[in-house]
Order: structure tokens, then C-alpha cells, then sequence
């Protein structure tokens, strides 16, 4: 097992790898820095097929497929490294010279214990980056000692145990204020290798959404008799959906997250449409100007419900999708009539941004044409939107009986600190 947070450095006994119709291999050094991800440095020889008479390098364009390749390792001590979709493209040193020198976001460690576990589940654990310390739902009580002399102990709700014996197990705590270190065990009797192999991930999923944030998975193992499978990912920056989050909610609720993260890690279609929801919301929370935000939180809601009616954009008069009888089958399939009020003031928010935006008159200014009443309606509209689209994910997910409990106008919310002069 490695230590993500340190640094530390793998000698190769081999590298190698399929390129330009002819296989690369040699000897190398592979690198790990926690700030920066993985470093590949290698000497190499290539066999096979000469290379290509002509080889076009820095030409604009979509990359093919072709450039991305499956960079096979074999370290010192393991049985087998892989680093996935590594890009090799306009690499003028290993076309010239036979020397790779490339980052790497992505590499998966495969190695053989000492002895088989007798242990028959599929065990694992995984580490998260998360911004803020979210609460979660169970305390710990930390202790420090010196000998049998208490000095100093600390409560705080940064953990999560869950037991739903023999199916799932789950124990977490948060290492530090920004680092979520997770422990399981799923049955083999209810689950296979490749699930197992995507529950850390859709966890991974079923926090952002429910924290509003983009969580990291950075690091995951899986262990099952003999064998060990360690993946390690470069950090790349963890944001706050801030008022677009999709729930509201002060801690974590370790049954929903349980449940729907086994949702995310079958892979049906209606997961893989809620992983787009969030994606694409936490993008639009990303934006950074006012029209850019209303305009993709209404579309959000547009894309959800045209994959799920399975309806394409058909430009002009071909296009006959019609949101009003999408939205309201929907409710009638997932949801029920206590819906219809909140429906229907999902097709007017939807209306106000999106047309407005659709038809724009903000090149003047960047708020355009808004009043500040204005604003502050699209500002619900928004806040409004994007707690439905919150409700959406449950209900694709099986969750029944949802009540739609929206917030109130932003005008009415409480200040965190009021300040007074006296």
C-alpha cells in the first residue's frame, strides 16, 4: 500500500506499450508527488513495424483515439502496474529519441499478499479529498494518553458507520478537515468484482451530490483472497456547487448515501444520467458570469428530460419534444400529484432563464437588463431549479415518496451573523 500523502518512487523492471503500429519497451523510474500526480520517465526500444513514413506533430485537430494508450509496468515487488488513456500525442521525444517523459493522472497497482484472506467479502478502502469538514452523521471520540494517563479527548461528528449485515458494511472517519478515509465490505454472494471495483467511485458520486461539492476520489483498494488492487489519482481541485447545491441538508444521511451509492455502481442507464445531472451543474456553478449560470441550470433540466424520453434535439420544425407533457410523465412516473404545484413552477423558472438567455440583450452590460427585483428572481429560479434537479437524481434512483420541499425566496433566509453597533 502507498501513502498518498507523501512522496515515493517505483524503479520499473519493464515498460511497454503499443504505439505507431509497433511496441515500445524498456526499463524507467516512476514518480509520485501528492501535489502533482504521477511522473514516467523511461528508456525505450521499439520492435515491430517501422515507423510511419510520415507523422504529422502539432497539427490542430480532435485527437484520435489512436494517441491514447494502455502504459504497461512492471515495478519492483508487484505484480503489475497500468496506467489507462495515457496521451502520447506530438511526443517528439519518444518518436526521435525512444525516451518517454510524461505525467500520469491515472495508474492502477495490481500485487499478491503474503498469504490468502480468510475473509470471503470484497474488502476495500479509499480515501476522498473534501473541502470544509462536512458533518457526518456518527461522533468520534478521539483520546490521547501517555501510558494509562488521560491529557486530552475530543467529540466530533466526523464519522459514518453503517452495517447492513452480510450485504454491506461501511466505517469512515475524516482524517483531517479536508480528507475522508472510508472502509468496507461488500458480500460476494450479492455483489461481483466489477461492482466492488466501482463502489468506491459511485460513493465517491453520491457524496458530491449529497455535500455539494465535487469530491476526489484520489485513492482506492480492493482486497479479496490473495490479491490487492490499488488505484491512485492526480488531484485535480475540489469546487462548491455554494447556493446550487442539490440538497439541503446540515449532515450526511448514511442511508441515503449507502443507497445511492449502490445505485451509481450498477451502471444502468438512469445512473449514468444522474452522474450527468451533477456533472453538469457543478459546471454550471462553475461560470463565472450571471447569464452563463442561468442559461446551463435551465438546460440542465432540458437534457435530463429529453435522455429520459429518449427525445434528440431535431432542429426546425422536426423537432416535436414538447417539456410540458416531459415533465408532467415524469412526475407520473417517478413521482406523484403532490408534484403538480412544484412542476409546474419548474417549467416557469425553466421559461424565465432559459429564453431570456436563449435570446440575449446582455452585450451592453454583464446583467444586462435586470432590475434587481429581476435578479432576485432568477436567483430563486436558479436556487429552485437546481433542488429539483436534486429530487430528480432520488427519484431515478428508486427513492419514493419524496415530498417536495423547496427553500423559501432568498430574501427570507436568516443571516449566519448579524452584526449590531451599539
Amino acid at each position: 500500500m502507498i501513502d498518498y500523502l507523501k512522496p515515493g518512487e517505483f524503479v520499473l523492471q519493464r515498460v511497454w506499450f503499443d504505439y505507431l503500429g509497433g511496441r515500445y519497451q524498456g526499463r524507467g523510474l516512476l514518480t509520485w508527488k501528492p501535489e502533482s500526480g504521477f511522473h514516467l520517465g523511461a528508456f525505450l526500444e521499439r520492435s515491430g513495424a517501422p515507423l510511419p513514413k510520415r507523422i504529422e506533430i502539432g497539427r490542430a485537430g480532435i485527437i484520435p483515439p489512436s494517441e491514447f494508450v494502455t502504459i504497461r509496468m512492471k515495478p519492483l515487488g508487484d505484480n503489475w502496474a497500468i496506467a489507462p488513456n495515457a496521451l502520447l500525442h506530438d511526443s517528439l521525444e519518444l518518436i526521435d529519441q525512444q525516451r518517454l517523459s510524461i505525467g500520469l493522472g491515472r495508474v492502477i497497482f495490481s500485487s499478491r499478499m503474503e498469504k490468502d484472506s480468510a475473509f470471503p467479502n470484497w474488502s476495500g478502502s479509499a480515501l476522498y479529498k473534501i473541502e470544509g469538514g462536512p458533518l457526518l452523521p456518527d461522533s468520534v471520540h478521539t483520546e490521547t494518553r501517555i501510558n494509562d494517563k488521560k491529557i486530552a479527548e475530543r467529540y466530533s461528528m466526523a464519522g459514518i458507520v453503517y452495517e447492513d449485515a452480510p450485504k454491506t458494511s461501511v466505517i469512515g472517519r475524516m482524517t483531517d478537515d479536508n480528507h475522508l478515509e472510508l472502509h468496507w465490505s461488500l458480500s460476494a454472494l450479492h455483489y461481483d468484482r466489477s461492482f466492488a471495483w466501482r463502489w468506491p467511485q459511485a460513493a465517491q458520486n453520491a457524496l458530491s451530490m449529497l455535500i455539494g461539492e465535487t469530491v476526489e476520489l484520489l485513492q482506492r483498494q480492493l482486497f479479496r483472497g490473495a490479491q490487492m488492487l490499488e488505484e491512485m489519482n492526480k488531484p485535480r481541485g475540489v469546487h462548491s456547487l455554494g447556493l446550487f447545491r442539490l440538497f439541503d441538508q446540515d449532515f450526511l444521511n448514511k442511508d441515503v448515501f449507502i443507497r445511492l451509492s449502490e445505485f451509481l455502481a450498477r451502471e444502468e442507464p438512469n445512473a449514468r444520467i444522474c452522474r450527468a445531472i451533477f456533472e453538469q451543474m457543478a459546471e454550471a456553478a462553475r461560470q463565472k458570469t450571471l447569464q452563463g449560470n442561468e442559461f446551463l441550470i435551465s438546460t440542465v433540466v432540458d437534457a435530463a428530460l429529453r435522455t429520459i424520453d429518449r427525445e434528440p434535439f431535431r432542429a426546425g420544425e422536426y423537432d416535436t419534444w414538447d417539456i410540458n407533457k416531459s415533465v408532467n410523465q415524469f412526475r407520473q412516473n417517478f413521482l406523484s400529484d403532490k408534484w403538480s404545484n412544484a412542476c409546474e413552477k419548474v417549467l416557469q423558472a425553466r421559461k424565465r432563464l432559459r429564453h431570456r438567455n436563449a435570446h440575449p440583450d446582455w452585450l451592453y452590460t454583464e446583467r444586462g437588463a435586470l432590475s434587481d427585483e429581476q435578479l432576485a428572481i432568477s436567483l430563486d429560479d436558479r436556487i429552485f431549479l437546481s433542488r429539483f434537479c436534486g429530487y430528480m437524481i432520488l427519484a431515478l434512483a428508486g427513492f419514493k415518496d419524496l415530498e417536495p420541499v423547496f427553500p423559501k425566496p432568498h430574501k427570507e433566509w436568516v443571516a449566519p451573523l448579524v452584526r449590531t453597533q451599539i
